[in-house]
């Protein structure tokens, strides 16, 4: 990615700092808008975005602790209990006691979970191919290269602050 450049310096292909900063208002709104398009598309009737994640950080990762699905999901323990209620009333998850600790449990996906999250999985790529049909192959090349830039870049810029830089919850 071009360097940003201030108005003093002589960058004739770099992003200057006012234009980096008109480019990264349009860019936070259309990250916005796409999100929200895309949390629409996951949720396929079946699932909620909440629901849809839970689910798959479980099959990704295995059973886990409520506080870690809560601390991962960015949700209270209670608003996870409700989500953790509803899955386990459609047969999706199950919750098991630790046999080393009675008091906490583990929460794992069940064969009916992974069936539905593959469902909503497979009409979300569809929905997705669907709309990317909309551009022709140059520009969904240039797409791609061009956001795989934008996340090399922001990852150099949280590395040179100390931060991770996946911006991962």
């Amino acid at each position: 990615m071009a360097p940003v450049c201030d108005e003093r310096e002589n960058c004739e292909t770099s992003v200057r700092r006012d234009q980096a900063e008109a480019y990264m208002a349009r860019v936070h709104e259309l990250i916005l808008q796409l999100r929200h398009r895309w949390r629409r598309t996951e949720r396929c009737g079946e699932l909620s975005w909440p629901q849809w994640f839970l689910l798959r950080h479980l099959r990704c990762h295995g059973p886990s602790h409520p506080h870690m699905l809560a601390d991962r999901l960015g949700v209270t323990r209670s608003t996870l209990t409700g989500l953790l209620d509803v899955l386990q009333e459609r047969g999706y998850i199950e919750r098991s006691p630790d046999p080393g600790d009675r008091r906490t449990l583990w929460i794992g996906i069940t064969a009916a979970g992974r069936k539905a999250l593959q469902r909503c999985e497979e009409y979300s790529r569809r929905r997705v191919v669907r709309a990317l049909r909309a551009l022709d192959v140059a520009e969904a090349d240039v797409l791609v290269r061009s956001l795989e830039k934008l996340i090399g870049a922001w990852g150099q810029e949280s590395e040179a602050n100390g931060a991770d830089g996946d911006g991962e919850a």
